[in-house]
């Protein structure tokens, strides 16, 4: 009855595997769809991110016409709306009507521009690519006709979707001073669409009128405030070099280092002279014999962060003026151009790191049974290379086949291993985000695990115990390290690592904690789809291969042997007496005498012999390259082994076992027919031998 019900049972596994197999490929198709949703969500992101970027430069334009000191407007080019008017206009109404909300051209020149207006109409209708100038004669005081008339200039340069429109009264009365900044004008615009930070900045200096000055005892710096190294880089400069040139392209961000460290921390501008610079300041690197005077300014967003400094340089017997609206301009300029650049960076860098999580994904996805770990670490090794985690080692600790713990990645020595398990993973875990502050749980079936994105913390004592019991670098001990959990289910799977010096960057932070989560399904998938190779492989009793298994590794075995002529022998064997055990002490005793019996065998053979349970209480064993005679001695080691076992009855438990060498003309059948036969001449002999077939 048990042997037709095991049999029943094993007979049944091809469903059950078939049935897991449909379950993986729905989760899988399941899993594919999911992404696909992520996929579009982070596309209509990117959309919602351009429109946001858009908004905001159509803001800097606006604020930097309002801020022009002159008559200065932009005008939609379909209808004609004037959408912004600067303040110099509003204040001093040259020809500007009182009421300036939904303004026209033609509220604006009403009626008194005979040729102005029509010709500015016809450029808007016909289209705008480059600087147009119109010329008219209106009268000096609006609504008289005493003869007296100024000459008034329009200029037209498109922005965009708008038309940017200046005015200038030429002789007017108090209107002389629109030479310089008519200058002023011509420098911004040609700024507005500049994409390129160094030659916006070689345009911005005009502003500052200080061009005779540059290299003769006045120099100019800006420099690029760098938020991962806490450093301000020089971009450019100008009327310096030599061994101050060299000594500005990399300052540290520290209050009392320099006075371009100290306006950034500060944010506001630092002003000293050389002996206040000598009695304030570490910096020593300057040749301060020859500097009188160094000046700072932050450059600061539309949102008040720093963005980098603009330095003033003046030298010993050098007197140098600058008006504080030139600077105000020149840093409202220098504000637009880091600010875009900073935002084409991240669009940049963004997709560089979608381009990354997108092949990092479909490299999981495809990857081959039995190789899903060596694509693990191939995934690793880019990760590693990219730009925005470059500077720092990146680790990964995960549970393997074993039940132990396995890692890669360049924050780990070469050749190191680890011998914990999984509860020692989750327990460090736990203690790490226990000390890092206030947590939250997740709802999930298993152990609780925070629901934590990364930890930071360079100096905390929790985070250098886990460092000094993990096979890191020595250099990385004192790092600062981010941790991320890769879950599922509530149960850890393992943590993807990062340290770096000085800090981690929030950007470094987004990129893995978008990675983690998918190394995290490859992690499960990997798991669940050798847990159902097992189970579709082994016998579950004893862990052995099963019948199934067993006669495909037979054979290939026998097809290997015909191709290169190699030796071949099989051992099949089973308990003597195995229903009088089941039937005295129950089948649960008979069970636990399975297992041992099965354990005792598999570690006496050799790693490259294979052993399956056959049947019931038979067991066959597949011995490649081994002669009748060797295969004989591996019989007889085993029988041996069997008996010498404690097993917890009051009588030995032993095996009888038959032996056949594979045969040019012998199938796999044929071939343990013939063990099977000896096998039972060792039984009809009175049992616990050995017979050759």
């Amino acid at each position: 009855m048990s042997e037709a019900l095991t049999e029943s049972l094993m007979s049944a596994w091809p469903a059950v595997a078939l049935c897991l197999v449909l379950t993986l490929a729905l989760a899988r198709q399941r899993v594919n769809l999911a992404k696909s949703e992520r996929a579009t969500a982070k596309v209509s992101n990117k959309f919602s991110q351009a429109a946001e970027n858009l908004q905001r430069l159509q803001r800097d334009i606006e604020h930097m016409v309002r801020e022009l000191p002159f008559c200065a407007l932009l005008v939609e080019r379909d209808t004609g709306l004037v959408t912004c008017v600067s303040r110099y206009a509003e204040e001093h109404r040259l020809g500007m009507p009182d009421d300036v909300k939904d303004l026209r051209l033609e509220s604006i020149f009403q009626g008194r521009h005979p040729d102005l207006l029509p010709g500015i109409r016809a450029r808007l209708a016909t289209g705008i690519r480059g600087r147009v100038e119109l010329h008219d004669r209106v009268p000096m005081r609006p609504g008289t006709t005493d003869g007296q008339a100024i000459e008034v200039a329009a200029s037209l340069a498109p922005v965009g979707s708008r038309v940017l429109v200046t005015l200038r009264w030429k002789d007017e009365p108090g209107a002389r001073p629109m030479t310089r900044a008519k200058r002023d004008n011509s420098v911004i615009r040609s700024i507005l669409n500049e994409s390129n930070v160094v030659r916006g900045l070689e345009k911005a200096v005009e502003l500052l009128h200080a061009r005779e000055h540059a290299g003769h005892g006045v120099g100019f710096c800006v420099s690029l405030l760098d938020s991962r190294s806490r450093t301000l880089r020089a971009i450019w400069s100008r009327g310096l070099e030599g061994r101050m040139q060299q000594s500005l392209n990399t300052i540290p961000v520290i209050f009392g280092y320099a006075p371009n460290s100290t306006a950034a921390l500060l944010s506001k501008a630092v002003q000293v002279d050389k002996t206040a610079f000598r009695d304030s300041f570490s910096f020593d690197e300057l040749e301060m014999e020859r500097l009188g005077e160094w000046t700072s300014f932050p450059i600061t967003s539309s949102a008040g962060e720093v963005l980098g400094t603009f330095d003033l340089f003046v030298f010993d017997g050098v007197r140098f003026d600058v008006s504080p609206d030139a600077i105000s301009n020149f840093l409202f300029v220098a504000s637009v151009l880091l600010e875009r650049h900073q935002a084409l960076s991240t669009i940049v860098n963004q997709a560089r790191a979608d381009r990354l999580i997108k092949r990092i994904g479909e490299k999981l996805l495809s990857a081959d049974a039995g190789r899903e770990l060596e694509v693990l670490y191939h995934c690793i090794d880019d990760l590693q290379a990219h730009a925005e985690l470059a500077s720092g080692r990146v680790g990964l600790i995960f549970c393997d086949e074993a039940g132990g713990l396995a890692q890669t990645g360049t924050l780990f020595e070469a050749g190191a291993r680890m011998g914990e398990g999984r509860q020692w993973l989750t327990e460090q875990f736990h203690r790490l985000a226990t000390s890092s502050g206030p947590v939250t749980r997740d709802g999930g079936e298993g152990a609780e695990l925070p629901e934590l994105v990364s930890l930071t913390a360079g100096e905390d004592s929790a985070i250098q115990a886990f460092a000094e019991s993990l096979p890191i670098r020595p250099e990385t001990r004192q790092a600062v390290w981010s941790v991320f959990p890769m879950a599922s289910g509530g149960h850890l799977e393992g943590l993807l690592l990062f340290a770096d010096t000085p800090a981690v960057t929030s950007e470094q932070n987004a990129l893995l904690s978008t990675v983690a989560p998918i190394f995290a399904s490859h992690l499960v998938r990997t798991r669940l789809l050798r847990e159902l190779e097992r189970r579709a492989h082994h016998d579950p009793l004893t862990g052995l291969y099963n019948r199934g298994h067993i006669e495909e590794k037979l054979k290939a075995e026998v097809e290997r042997s015909l191709r290169y002529r190699n030796t071949l022998s099989v051992i099949l064997f089973d308990i003597d007496h195995f229903k009088q055990i089941n039937d005295t002490y129950g089948h649960d005793v008979g069970d636990e005498v399975l297992q041992a019996v099965a354990r005792r065998v598999e570690r006496s053979l050799r790693s490259v012999d294979r052993v399956g349970r056959w049947g019931g209480e038979e067991f066959l064993v597949i011995l490649a390259e081994t002669g009748k005679d060797s295969a004989l001695l591996v019989a007889e080691n085993l029988r041996r082994t069997v008996a010498e076992g404690e097993y917890g009855l009051p009588s030995p438990v032993t095996v009888s076992v038959g032996v056949a060498q594979f045969r040019s003309s012998d199938g796999t059948g044929s071939l343990v027919k013939r063990a099977d036969q000896a096998l039972y001449r060792a039984k009809q002999n009175g049992r616990n031998q050995v017979a050759e077939g």
